[in-house]
């Protein structure tokens, strides 16, 4: 299975991992950074006498926006600079050990 996985590696699926990661950690961390923010302006907000009302469809919103900031940063940065497959050599005198990975020219 892993072989078959490797052989298959191109440059799109190199792009789409570093997106994957991206919006998956925005989403993740996003969601509850946000959650955290809720409770802390509800909470403060009641050492004030205050009645505070964060609906859940404003974190969606706010999660939108930096959903779609990060997308804006993926697009140029896939932009800007490919990510391409590259073979890493693991012996010289074995060449089918050698592996894929992904990587880019700049870096």
């Amino acid at each position: 299975y892993q072989r078959r996985v490797r052989a298959i590696l191109t440059d799109a699926i190199c792009n789409l991992r570093f997106w994957l990661l991206d919006i998956g950690f925005v989403i993740l961390f996003g969601s509850l950074f946000l959650k955290t923010w809720r409770i802390y302006i509800l909470f403060s907000g009641a050492q004030r006498f205050r009645v505070l009302r964060i609906s859940n469809l404003k974190l969606g919103l706010l999660l939108g926006g930096l959903l779609l900031l990060h997308v804006i940063i993926l697009v140029v940065l896939s932009a800007t600079s490919a990510t391409e497959v590259s073979i890493i050599k693991v012996d010289p005198h074995r060449p089918r050990l050698n592996e894929k990975g992904c990587g880019s020219s700049e870096i």
